[in-house]
């Protein structure tokens, strides 16, 4: 999110585990100036937000994102789950929308990879 200059919120309802956690990653990262780079931590979405998820067991895939993309006009929150595990079964029912991306069904892809992955549709419907 630094690089690409996007807001992150991290959807949390235990704070002060994920600020353990945000303080042990902002160790291992180099070259974020914290100080310049807001991090909100949240306990729930604003209602207008279309919520949308990535499980590698989803039913939609990036055909079917690439399509959502170019005809949504609201404003979206993209979740990801965590690098070993992925969303929690109680976050996908909560989601708007979840897409499958790429065709690999044993290992899934990381969620870095994932939003550059997906940033790379946004970029192609800018054009």
């Amino acid at each position: 999110c630094y690089i690409f200059r996007l807001q992150l919120s991290i959807l949390t309802d235990n704070s002060l585990k994920f600020q353990t956690l945000l303080n042990k990653a902002k160790k291992m990262t180099k070259g974020v100036p914290y100080e310049r780079f807001k991090i909100n931590i949240i306990k729930e979405l604003p209602k207008n937000i279309i919520k949308i998820g990535f499980s590698i067991k989803a039913s939609l895939n990036e055909k079917d994102f690439s399509k959502f993309i170019e005809n949504n006009s609201k404003p979206i929150a993209l979740l990801f789950g965590d690098e070993k595990y992925g969303l929690t079964q109680e976050t996908r029912d909560k989601l708007d929308l979840i897409f499958k991306l790429t065709n690999e069904n044993k290992k899934p892809l990381r969620a870095s990879h994932a939003l550059s992955y997906i940033l790379g549709f946004y970029e192609k419907s800018l054009i």
